[in-house]
Parts: C-alpha cells; sequence; structure tokens
C-alpha cells in the first residue's frame, strides 16, 4: 500500500461525489474535489494527488479533456485516472484509454469493483516509482566515477558545452581549472 493515498473527485454531481467521499475516506483515502477545471492542475500538484476520479460528462469541460490535460502536465509524476460515466460502448472505453486513462468504470458501478481497481493503481503508482527511482540512479551513475565519486569525462563535456553556451550568452568570460 501507498503511505499517503490523495484522490481527486472531479464530478459536477453532488450527491455522486459524497457518495464516492464516503466511501474513500473509508477506505483510508485523503479525498479531495473540484468541480472547477481552472483549479484541477494547482490541486493535483498542491495536494500530491496520485489518483483521479473523472466523470466524463461535465458541465465546463468533459473528463476526457482533463484527461488529456493532466496527461500533458504531469510527465514526471503519475496520476493514475479513472473515468467513471455512463458511456457504455467499446468506442467510448477506447478513446477515454486512447486520451490518458488508466481504468474505464460504468455508471452504475459496484464499490468494490472500484476499490480492487484502485488497489490495483496503487501496485501502478508503486512500480512507477521504483522505476523513476531506479532511473535517476542508473542516470546519476553514468554521470560519476564509481570509485571517487567525481564527475567522469562525459558529464564534464555536457557540464562545460552549458557553461560555454551560457557564457556566451551572458558574454561573460569562462574559466576551466
Amino acid at each position: 500500500m501507498l503511505d499517503k493515498k490523495n484522490i481527486l473527485i472531479i464530478e459536477d454531481d453532488k450527491d455522486s461525489r459524497e457518495i464516492l467521499r464516503i466511501y474513500l475516506k473509508k477506505w483510508g483515502y485523503n479525498v479531495f474535489e473540484s468541480v472547477e477545471f481552472e483549479n484541477i492542475v494547482d490541486l493535483i500538484a498542491d495536494k500530491n494527488i496520485q489518483f483521479a476520479l473523472i466523470d466524463w460528462v461535465l458541465q465546463e469541460t468533459t473528463g476526457i479533456e482533463i484527461c488529456n490535460m493532466i496527461r500533458s502536465k504531469y510527465s514526471e509524476r503519475y496520476v493514475y485516472i479513472i473515468i467513471i460515466t455512463g458511456k457504455k460502448t467499446k468506442d467510448d472505453v477506447i478513446e477515454a484509454l486512447t486520451m490518458g486513462a488508466d481504468d474505464y468504470l460504468m455508471k452504475p458501478f459496484n464499490f468494490e469493483e472500484l476499490k480492487v481497481r484502485l488497489i490495483a493503481g496503487e501496485r501502478i503508482i508503486r512500480h512507477h516509482k521504483n522505476l523513476k527511482t531506479s532511473y535517476e540512479a542508473l542516470y546519476q551513475a553514468s554521470l560519476t566515477d564509481n570509485l571517487t565519486g567525481l564527475l567522469n569525462r562525459k558529464a564534464i563535456l555536457e557540464k562545460l558545452s552549458t557553461e560555454l553556451e551560457m557564457a556566451k550568452r551572458l558574454k561573460k568570460e569562462l574559466s576551466i581549472i
């Protein structure tokens, strides 16, 4: 299980939000809600949102547009997205998954099914974090000498190139030791 499980509900129906909130809190999630399209990106960053339950049909926009926006803004940190909707065709499912949704639940849905889908999402988020940590460690190892811990030739040349470009741009002198 994840230590801190923050979930965002994007649903314009007040009763649906209330029922979701009750179940999610019972399952140990920190629940945040939004019906305002403009606040979603900031809310995800500020509250470290890991899951988003998004209704497809909203007043200001669509859940698919929000899903696409989340994917374009958050490439570094993974947000597990479940689209919740009354749309039931295979084409709708394909569209949602194509636009970046991780899962799709049709209304009315079984809350135990939602719970196990969130547990599956927790596994995916945990694997994503492990992969990211491993990647960062490998990247750092590729830049340093494992005996001395100093930058290796590749890293020195990259740093030199960056510093030379900055010196040219700022019309400053550059010294190398």
